[in-house]
């Protein structure tokens, strides 16, 4: 009996797998157990022939390979590769010491290896087993290799698999990160006015704030969210090697580049369903808030969306995860991001326009915006207003890099005040930590208290108050929040103080 090592797919986290090859006398009998899917199943009818058509003969007799532990569902292709090797090793045709390497790869009929999804969350599995030595598919080589402790072995063939476990030839290149431009996200000075709204999207990409544009089409919304990417900070190395294995095992990864480096966008419209959203299927992958994981989730025409499938956004936000349920198991997908969304204040959009074209009555504008339901639009920190605006009194405005300098500024300030706790931005703050990072003077806090009792908000909604204020101070590079800070921040959450009769 030969053990071959491999790895398996549970959500985007790899686990071993002990592939056990036992072959016995009896009439010809292949037999793959352990719990496989179809694609597990059916590497039979494809490692026979590849072996085959690659000249070896394959071994008479009983063949039973148990895929361990046996007890955990296992689906896809990749195991083909470590099946092969056990069959080959046990009729006497691999002569290198297998047992050092762990195989991945899906077989061609004539013994060529294709590429799969989720070769880094394995290859990540396999350093953490204490197996340094990867075998996999040439097409996923530069990928693989971002795991910097283990080696890298590429092949073709089932051939040049056989070659590399004798002669242990030198292993792949560490890939190599190149920055990636932002530029396509646009720039700031591309907007004219808004100048309280970019204000906003700055303090909000500093501190890792979740904010609402609300306007009327047309009055730059989307503009102004597209925008908000090209004043974020590059992830960390460590960031991105949390982003990319979400990336990795859908198989939405460039060719080009093989690590997502700048803050993912992820633009998301009403008609998306909740599978597509928060993650699910038959066979649970992740969804678009796992893709926004570190960077940005924008939901467009947020009233439009089905409630229910905004209700599921709540324990993620709160969070930073995602669990689901599927037949007793269990699949957890990260989920740590920055909300943006843009909605309409009525059904026509116009209320807040100053020319009265507004076709809604009250009634029918406090519903439309009661879409959005409070315990969501507590956990928005910013509500800012949108106007058209008249392109003869407008100016520019400024660039997205000179923004992006103050906002690494103010989050390297960040770093350093919460690098003892487990948050690292003040959007992500939480009622202990407000008391010992955000001490305001009595007076700031009778300010503070007395427009949240004239808006009738929430203890969320105050605490909201003290954390953009934290904010607005590490921006402008101050220890301490003063009333200033305040001040600006009780301009920022429009809906607290939002009446539809008087907008009219």
């Amino acid at each position: 009996m030969v053990h071959v090592n491999t790895f398996g797919l549970c959500g985007i986290n790899g686990y071993f797998v002990d592939a056990e090859i036992n072959i016995t006398k009896g009439l010809p009998y292949f037999d793959i157990i352990g719990m496989g899917n179809i694609a597990v199943k059916e590497a039979a009818s494809r490692i026979k022939p590849a072996i085959e058509n690659l000249g070896y003969d394959f071994p008479l007799g009983r063949i039973t390979v148990n895929l361990a532990p046996a007890s955990v569902k296992k689906e896809g292709a990749h195991f083909d590769l470590a099946i092969a090797m056990g069959i080959l090793k046990s009729a006497g045709y691999a002569k290198g010491e297998i047992d050092k390497f762990a195989f991945i790869g899906e077989m061609s009929l004539d013994g060529f290896l294709r590429p799969v999804k989720g070769i880094l969350p394995m290859i990540k599995a396999a350093v953490q087993k204490g197996i340094y030595k990867c075998v996999v598919p040439l097409e996923n080589a530069d990928e693989a290799s971002l795991i910097k402790k283990c080696k890298i072995y590429p092949a073709a063939s089932l051939d040049e698999v056989i070659h590399i476990t004798e002669f242990q030839r030198n292993p792949w290149n560490v890939y190599d990160i190149k920055s990636e431009s932002q530029t396509q996200y646009g720039d700031f000075s591309d907007i004219l006015g808004q100048s309280q709204a970019i204000r906003a999207a700055e303090i909000a990409a500093a501190g890792g704030h979740n904010i609402l544009f609300i306007g009327a089409a047309g009055s730059g919304k989307t503009m102004l969210a597209n925008r908000i990417p090209s004043i974020m900070p590059e992830l960390s190395f460590e960031d991105s090697m949390e982003v990319t294995p979400v990336y990795s095992v859908l198989g939405m990864l460039d060719k080009e580049r093989m690590i997502i480096s700048n803050v993912p966008f992820r633009t998301v419209y009403p008609d998306v369903t909740k599978a597509g959203l928060i993650g699910g299927g038959t066979k649970p992958m992740p969804g678009e808030i796992s893709l926004a994981h570190k960077g940005i989730l924008f939901l467009d025409e947020l009233a439009e969306f089905n409630r229910n499938i905004i209700q599921s956004l709540r324990q993620p936000m709160e969070s930073g995860k995602v669990l689901i349920s599927r037949c007793g198991d269990f699949v957890e997908f990260p989920s740590d991001f920055m909300l943006v969304a843009a909605s309409n204040p009525c059904r026509c959009g116009k209320l807040l326009e100053q020319n009265g074209k507004c076709t809604c009555t009250p009634i029918q504008a406090k519903q439309y915006i009661s879409k959005i339901s409070k315990p969501i639009l507590d956990r928005i920190d910013l509500h800012i207003p949108v106007r058209q605006v008249c392109f003869e009194n407008s100016n520019k405005g400024e660039p997205s890099e000179e923004i992006k300098l103050r906002v690494i500024k103010a989050r390297e300030i960040q770093k350093n005040r919460f690098k003892d706790d487990e948050i690292s931005l003040n959007g992500r703050m939480r009622g202990k930590d407000l008391k010992k990072y955000c001490r305001i003077s009595n007076e700031c806090d009778a300010i503070l208290k007395s427009a949240a009792k004239a808006a009738g908000t929430s203890m969320r909604g105050y605490e909201k108050y003290i954390k953009i204020a934290r904010t607005i101070a590490d921006l402008a590079g101050r220890t301490d929040i003063n009333k200033e800070d305040i001040a600006e921040s009780l301009q920022y959450r429009f809906l607290d103080y939002y009446d539809c009769e008087e907008s009219i």
